[in-house]
């Protein structure tokens, strides 16, 4: 690859990425339930004032290590788009050769190019169905006008050339195909009569929602799909199609699996560490993250002397205040102390209290941005309703989109 196609190929690659982070990682919002800090220790943090300057530090700065480590760097995207997505560039350029036909301004996205992956025959019959309604034209007229079909030829035509060309791509360029009887039939029966947009038959799901409300919700007619799937046969695009929508399921499935195994063993070490509720869990917690690049040994000893700073204040206090402040909270988890309780008494609630709003709720940020990271990634930029919409045109696009929802499923639940 010369340098100026190689700047180029970096260039669009970031694009896309800018596109991304400012519009679509919001999409995945909302895969995580509301943390027990919520509940029951942020009601805490408050009363805490000799902590509370500590566990602000100890969050930003666990946050700002944990995503200099935690992240899912445009390197690694570049990587497995290298490795998995190149179909996408040959369904692209098929896309555009079957659309141009029929309407230049059908706009190539990544959800159209799938979904006529997926389901070729259908995602054209529905195509040639929106253009003839614009034209207010039958199918079968608007078809013969915009189609280099054999069906559709002067019985005089000896265009060899452009014949054996198709022939060669695996297209039935030559003679008349089994569709030209029926066409007849069908002018008779289903399209003589019509003459504006309203009457035609559009697709009865429309996977896309592109259909014009103004238009009947029918079924896409099984000739509408007889005319398709002869274009792109003739075409010598058919096969060709359908082989690279299969490889586009099989490539996303080990794509998942990659990012999958690449950032499990992280995400589950940081649910461990957010079930810690002792300084000894946490320090045992933070020893396993190590392991995996991720230093918070600083932070964690600021959080224990925090605690110890914490129950020196508590010990000191001869009025009681603070613990009566801690006990007015009314939580479930102070609900068996008293003021005249031991300072030791209060320890798990103040050790669990920094932990919490401090480390956990730090990682736990970190956490649920890698999530969404991943998951916008996976999605290929699709939004949940896009990627159900993919689901509906085709056995193949229901397990494109079960790939990439399973995915979220398992990684929320870490």
């Amino acid at each position: 690859m010369n340098q100026k196609n190689k700047n180029k190929k970096t260039h669009d690659f970031l694009i896309r990425e800018v596109r991304v982070i400012l519009k679509e990682q919001d999409e995945w919002d909302g895969w995580f339930s509301a943390e027990a800090f919520g509940k029951f220790i942020s009601p805490f943090t408050d009363v805490l004032n000799v902590a509370k300057v500590a566990i602000k530090d100890v969050l930003v700065s666990t946050i700002n290590v944990a995503k200099q480590v935690v992240t899912f760097d445009l390197e690694k995207k570049r990587e497995i788009e290298d490795k998995y997505r190149q179909t996408k560039k040959e369904i692209e350029s098929e896309y555009a050769e079957a659309m141009k036909p029929i309407d230049d301004g059908l706009a190539a996205n990544d959800v159209k190019m799938l979904a006529f992956a997926m389901n070729p025959g259908l995602f054209m019959a529905t195509s040639l169905a929106k253009g003839a309604a614009s034209a207010g034209k039958p199918i079968l007229d608007y078809a013969s006008e915009k189609l280099d079909l054999a069906e559709f030829r002067p019985d005089g035509d000896t265009n060899k050339d452009r014949d054996d060309r198709k022939n060669a791509a695996g297209g039935g360029g030559g003679g008349k195909g089994p569709l030209l009887g029926l066409m007849g039939d069908l002018n008779k029966i289903f399209f003589s009569p019509l003459e504006t947009a309203k009457d035609l038959i559009m697709a009865s799901d429309d996977p896309l929602h592109e259909q014009d409300p103004s238009l009947p919700s029918e079924k896409v007619s099984e000739q509408t799909l007889e005319i398709a799937e002869a274009m792109l046969k003739d075409m010598g695009i058919w096969k060709g199609v359908q082989a690279a929508g299969e490889k586009r399921l099989r490539d996303k499935v080990t794509e998942i699996k990659e990012l999958e195994d690449e950032f499990s063993a992280v995400m589950d070490l940081i649910a461990e560490f957010r079930q810690a509720e002792t300084l000894e869990q946490v320090k045992g917690a933070a020893s396993n993250l190590n392991k995996h690049g991720l230093d918070i040994s600083q932070q964690v000893s600021a959080v224990e002397k925090a605690i110890k700073d914490q129950m020196t204040a508590l010990q000191n206090d001869k009025s009681n205040q603070i613990k009566k402040d801690l006990l007015s909270t009314s939580s479930p988890i102070s609900a068996h102390l008293t003021p005249e309780s031991s300072a030791e008494a209060f320890l798990p609630i103040i050790e669990k209290t920094i932990i919490a709003a401090s480390l956990q709720e730090a990682l736990g940020s970190v956490r649920e941005d890698m999530f969404k990271q991943i998951m916008s990634f996976a999605a290929e930029g699709m939004t949940k309703k896009e990627l159900s919409d993919v689901a509906s045109v085709s056995p193949l696009g229901k397990q494109f989109s079960a790939a990439v929802m399973g995915l979220a499923s398992r990684l929320a639940n870490k």
